[in-house]
């Protein structure tokens, strides 16, 4: 990596409007005894039962399967041009091989940090390649650019209708399979994600925020949504422990005249003031609750730098933490960002985020979380 492609992947990636906990609802976990387990070698399957086998819940074609225009889509990477609330926005679409426009297949919208852009994200995440390798349609849309770009993560926010519009054409012009979307996301694009299962929990199937599960005000999902979430112990920008990390100076201001630092510290009661009296794990476990789990909380070692927190979930409703010792503030099994230590922190290997999230989602479509619990 190049010293001017590191120097904009320092501005690329991080934080956003909100950091773990900020924007908090209120809510507050209750602190059960953690149960510890111990891995005897690095396993990362989940194996957590559910009521309903996930093989069992049928596709279900979004509107574009069987028309001319989806049959006639030529496998590869795209630019769409659309416009939502009057302005115009955009994302690619990386369309696999396997889509022949009759076969629903599952979506996987992947969000991009603050400041990061859509073109930068996918060279971090890898996920529009993995998708062509595992068959599944990727979108990677771009975020509000003014001109920093950036998640309005907030709950009704025009960043979640700009997202819904995506998912609309997605479903519309692809055979998607209205089952099986997901959504991640890294830093900023975590903190949306967490901000879409709140507003959209009826479209989205599994989510997979990566370095900023977050607490949104006014959180009220329609129903569970099952969640496996990814943060380093040593994150710079969004630390496990809470709050604003120092590297947030090296971040430009929403509308790049300054530091974003400066914006926290002279906007404490804004969406990137922090609230550091939570933890990511203390976070998740709000998510667990508004999924029906058990409060306790199942510790596993997987790895020598990752620990499983695994919360009993009924109905399919599965939540889990993948913590990593020592990990920064990037995603795991990246070799774009691994060659960013210096500015981002360590990445580690023992895991692939891709494929850990894509197992999770193959478990989880749409209908095997349900209401009941």
């Amino acid at each position: 990596m190049t010293t001017s492609t590191r120097t904009a992947l320092a501005l690329s990636l991080a934080l956003a409007l909100g950091v773990v906990g900020c924007s908090s609802d209120g809510e507050t976990a209750s602190t059960e005894p953690t149960t510890n387990a111990t891995a005897s070698g690095a396993d990362t399957t989940l194996a957590t039962p559910v009521t309903v086998d996930p093989a069992s819940i049928a596709a279900e074609p979004s509107a574009g399967c069987g028309t001319p225009e989806a049959a006639g889509l030529t496998p590869g990477d795209v630019r769409v041009d659309t416009t939502s609330g009057g302005q115009p926005r955009w994302y690619f679409q990386q369309v696999p091989t396997a889509h022949d426009g009759e076969t629903p297949m599952p979506l996987v919208v992947d969000l991009h940090g603050y400041s990061e852009g859509a073109e930068v994200h996918r060279l971090g995440s890898g996920m529009g390649a993995f998708g062509e390798a595992e068959g599944f349609a990727t979108i990677t849309p771009n975020g509000q650019a003014n001109p920093v770009p950036l998640w309005a993560a907030t709950s009704g926010s025009v960043d979640s209708d700009f997202l819904d519009l995506v998912l609309d054409e997605a479903e519309a012009n692809l055979c998607i399979d209205t089952n099986r979307v997901y959504f991640t996301g890294h830093s900023n694009g975590a903190f949306m994600t967490s901000a879409m299962v709140c507003d959209h929990a009826d479209r989205i199937a599994a989510a997979a925020p990566v370095s900023g599960i977050q607490l949104i005000d006014g959180c009220d999902p329609a129903n569970p949504v099952p969640i496996v979430t990814f943060h380093g112990t040593e994150d710079p920008f969004v630390p496990y422990s809470g709050g604003v990390g120092s590297a947030v100076s090296k971040l430009p201001s929403p509308d790049g005249t300054g530091s974003l630092a400066d914006v926290v510290e002279e906007s404490p009661d804004t969406t990137v003031a922090a609230d550091d009296t939570m933890d990511v794990q203390e976070v998740t476990a709000v998510w667990a609750e508004r999924n029906g789990c058990n409060a306790e909380v199942t510790e596993e070692k997987v790895a020598d730098d990752i620990t499983t927190l695994t919360w009993d979930c009924p109905n399919g409703a599965d939540t889990v933490v993948y913590r990593i010792e020592g990990g920064g503030h990037t995603w795991p099994g990246s070799e774009f960002l691994a060659g960013a230590v210096d500015l981002v922190g360590t990445t580690t290997f023992s895991i692939d985020a891709n494929e850990v999230m894509w197992e999770f989602f193959q478990q989880h479509p749409r209908g095997v979380a349900s209401s009941g619990s």
